[in-house]
């Protein structure tokens, strides 16, 4: 891929699926970067992702979720009734709290510092604002939207999202992959 601006790409998995040869040699190729969350529920799968990485010479991260204890942060659910935090002090200090805060996610062609919020007006039903997302269509311009990202990243601030979130900061924990 020589010639192209994009200078790595990163790729969040929880290690659930290996890929085959053919995938790893385009990741390889690409120089993708993996990081590999690892929740402590399937750790020989875990072991076998990270030894195929090492066998094609693929850069990865390990990021022990939740400190490795096999226990996901509880950041609330979808029901909006009872929920929504109208103190701006506390949700900022939530979110500067929080381990996702600088989670980039691209989706639907918007970028969100937040992985789990970027779904969240979705399926939890508020309006989330538009300083929440970049959207990438509306950068023609390539400097101009270098601008647009260093700002959204370097100077990040709370997401609407954030005040119908418990954070990860509390000690509320759940069993991973089981929380629905």
């Amino acid at each position: 891929m020589g010639g192209g601006k994009v200078s790595n790409i990163d790729i969040a998995t929880n290690g659930s699926i290996i890929p085959n040869d053919s995938l790893l040699d385009i990741i390889k190729s690409c120089n993708t970067r993996i990081r590999i969350s690892d929740y402590n529920v399937t750790p020989d799968r875990t072991k076998k992702l990270i030894n195929i990485l090492h066998e094609h010479e693929i850069i990865y991260s390990v990021y022990e979720f939740a400190g490795g204890c096999g226990r996901w942060y509880n950041c609330g659910g979808v029901d909006l009734t009872n929920y929504a935090l109208t103190d701006n002090e506390t949700v900022r200090q939530r979110y500067d709290s929080c381990a996702f805060r600088r989670c980039l996610t691209l989706e639907r062609g918007q970028l969100a510092r937040c992985s789990r919020a970027s779904d969240a007006s979705r399926i939890q039903g508020f309006n989330e604002s538009e300083s929440d997302y970049l959207k990438l269509s509306d950068f023609s311009d390539n400097k101009e939207l270098r601008k647009a990202l260093l700002k959204y990243y370097m100077f990040p601030t709370f997401m609407e999202a954030c005040k119908y979130c418990n954070g990860t900061s509390s000690d509320d924990m759940i069993e991973a992959a089981v929380q629905l």
